[in-house]
């Protein structure tokens, strides 16, 4: 992980006051508090119901006619594919968070 210096954080911010060391880890202790120390890095699993929702709609097209009311059908199909995609691609402990995700 690349951790930026203080003066590299300054340097990004528009602030003209710069802030100190103590002052950053001030402010990064303050939003784990806020989060509840519940912090974690994002998977696939957690943005494909998001992409999901958008990947299909009625006005789109296979083989030339309109999915229309068969969308539905289409999303569902897409769902499990992704679900087992999902499953092979996090093994181990993390697949069992995937189902439980999966199935909340």
């Amino acid at each position: 992980m690349n951790v930026p210096k203080v003066s590299e954080l300054n340097r990004l911010g528009s602030s003209s006051c710069p802030y100190t060391a103590q002052q950053y880890l001030s402010m990064e202790l303050r939003l784990l508090q806020f989060f509840r120390w519940h912090i974690s890095l994002p998977t696939a699993a957690h943005f494909f119901e998001y992409f999901l929702v958008v990947s299909v709609t009625a006005s789109d097209c296979f083989e030339g006619r309109s999915l229309g009311d068969q969308a539905a059908s289409v999303m569902s199909t897409m769902s499990k594919y992704v679900v087992y995609f999902l499953e092979i691609s996090l093994q181990g402990r993390q697949r069992a968070c995937v189902v439980l995700l999966i199935n909340c």
